[in-house]
């Protein structure tokens, strides 16, 4: 475990100097952006949801007034945020180790320790925040915790939002109607309780919500990509659409993955990024935890989704922020189009190959019967003899 946990720490370490790059423009600003550096003017002397408006759950917005409080200037902030995104960077590395329960998902450590993903979003955006309470989530999922799995589940929804997909997961996992009943309470109180003192204070809690559904596709996603082809297609059109293909995509893969919860943290997640309206390349990250933990998807096929995500991210803010041309965009968009067909044909894979782990062990069984049959046993001799 050691070397992996190191190994995340010098990767995070190295995103963290990547993105520093900004403060000297050593770097185009569309290679080493991030958007954890501009968030330091909107919470300078400022409370976020009370003195300004936040796009992000109530966590997230703490976590960014807390890192400015603490660290004073921008400088001082960029370091105590990279610290605690950091901290969680090497946590998520320690319990992917702790669930990777045989050898070949400990050598699939390295997908998340030394991915390119990790290197250039680890300090891009606040993800690892809300990524690293969903892998806590499945650790003492499956150590059979109800509690601190639903407390985990919670606090990751507070940060992020996103984890609110694998509610099934622990409703799954603790089933009886006394266990479904307190996970509910749990995850609505312990909401209600943190979102409160917003609440109470008239703070402008709701512009999350208020902001994602009236905010349009993301330019990379493929929702833009059809608007091309349909420019009539309303954002209220594509967010019923969104949650409509989500939906169907999340009980298909209730269907068949019920009894198997990180093939089907796995599925949830897939689903959910080939329906949002929104694709962020960061969101990527979310994918690689769980790779590590079901060794059905191959090596190949995440490297190669890292490198086309990649390939999306830098044309995309060549076209934000340096106003590149539409041949640019057009590049964007044709490799945004071939990583929803990898989200897709690897969702597909998971929902519909057959078992390769049940037929080897099937195999494996027919061997060992194979070698205590008294004739095969008989066989052998005679061959050794001759």
């Amino acid at each position: 475990m050691k070397p992996a946990l190191k190994t995340t720490l010098f990767i995070a370490f190295l995103s963290a100097l990547f993105h520093a790059t900004a403060f000297s423009n050593l770097l185009p600003w569309s290679v080493n952006y991030s958007d954890v550096l501009p968030f330091f003017q909107n919470t300078n002397h400022q409370i976020p949801y009370v003195d300004s408006q936040l796009e992000y759950p109530v966590l997230t917005g703490l976590f960014i007034y807390l890192s400015a409080i603490i660290g004073q200037n921008q400088i001082g902030y960029y370091l105590v945020s990279s610290i605690g995104l950091i901290t969680c960077a090497v946590l998520i590395t320690y319990f992917l180790a702790k669930l990777s329960t045989n050898s070949k998902t400990t050598k699939r450590l390295w997908l998340f320790t030394l991915s390119p993903s990790l290197l250039v979003f680890a300090l891009y955006n606040w993800d690892l925040l809300a990524l690293l309470p969903v892998i806590v989530m499945l650790y003492f999922v499956n150590k059979n915790k109800h509690l601190p799995s639903v407390i985990a589940l919670t606090l990751g929804f507070l940060i992020k939002f996103f984890p609110i997909i694998y509610l099934p997961i622990v409703i799954l996992k603790f089933k009886k109607p006394k266990q479904i009943f307190l996970t509910l309470s749990l995850f609505l109180g312990l909401s209600f309780l943190i979102y409160s003192p917003l609440i109470l204070t008239n703070a402008s809690w709701q512009f999350f919500f208020t902001f994602n559904q009236v905010r349009p596709p993301s330019p990379d996603s493929i929702w833009a990509l059809i608007q091309l082809f349909i420019p009539t297609l309303s954002i209220a059109t594509i967010n019923s659409l969104s949650a409509i293909i989500f939906i169907g995509l999340s009980l298909l893969c209730l269907l068949k993955l019920h009894q198997k919860p990180l093939k089907l943290t796995l599925a949830l997640t897939l689903s959910f990024l080939i329906a949002n309206k929104v694709l962020s390349p960061q969101f990527i990250l979310w994918l690689l935890p769980l790779f590590v933990l079901v060794p059905n998807v191959s090596a190949k096929i995440i490297r190669l989704l890292e490198l086309v995500n990649l390939i999306v991210l830098f044309t995309i803010l060549s076209v934000i922020l340096n106003q590149a041309g539409d041949h640019v965009y057009a590049w964007t968009l044709i490799f945004s189009l071939v990583r929803h067909i990898i989200l897709i044909t690897t969702l597909a894979f998971l929902l519909f190959a057959k078992n390769s782990t049940r037929l080897s062990k099937k195999a494996q069984s027919l061997g060992k019967i194979r070698d205590q049959a008294p004739v095969a046993q008989g066989i052998e001799q005679l061959s050794s003899k001759q």
